[in-house]
């Protein structure tokens, strides 16, 4: 406080009282201006976003028709928000729930977000985005970790000869080409 005193007297000394008058309004200005700009540019960043990756669902009734607005701002390129088609890995059963890919990689099914890891027992529990629960065993490693979200076709892991893998949905086992057909 007492050095802010000092400052505006060394300014009045300088400049006089009009240094008060003339700067302190175009200064408040500029930045209620700046700040209200910069609002803007980060509702229309979010609710872009938003557009791409759903976090929030918006009823139809209320959604903005902002990417008309702003159809000049390069959203797709700064942020990577393409929607790039990945292909999971195909699966064949060999024996029981013990499946190979033609890869050593464990890869997700689906998107989801991995629950928990059992580093003793090598195996991975997912929550797929389709309600599908489900357990990858059998790893030699473990590439993610809990709570991370993964993509499909995202590589989990890897194993030996064969990845074993149980499927959950609504209490109920299910096998591998339910679990995929489940939208």
């Amino acid at each position: 406080m007492i050095r802010e005193n000092r400052s505006r007297s060394r300014m009045h000394s300088r400049y006089g009282s009009r240094f008060d008058e003339d700067h302190s309004k175009g200064f408040g200005f500029f930045f209620k201006l700046t700040m209200i700009i910069m609002l803007l540019v980060a509702l229309t960043l979010g609710y872009r976003i938003n557009e791409v990756k759903q976090f929030v669902k918006i009823p139809e009734a209320i959604r903005l028709s902002v990417k008309n607005l702003t159809a000049w701002f390069p959203f797709e390129s700064w942020f990577n928000l393409k929607d790039t088609s990945v292909s999971a890995a195909n699966y064949q059963k060999l024996a029981d729930n013990y499946y190979v890919n033609g890869s050593t990689t464990c890869s997700s099914i689906l998107n989801g977000v991995v629950l928990s890891i059992n580093d003793d027992e090598k195996n991975i529990l997912v929550q797929h985005d389709n309600g599908v629960l489900a357990t990858y065993g059998n790893l030699e490693s473990i590439d993610v970790i809990a709570g991370e979200r993964v993509n499909q076709g995202a590589a989990l892991g890897s194993f030996n000869e064969s990845v074993k893998m149980d499927f959950l949905y609504n209490g109920a086992a299910i096998d591998y080409l339910q679990a995929m057909a489940i939208q």
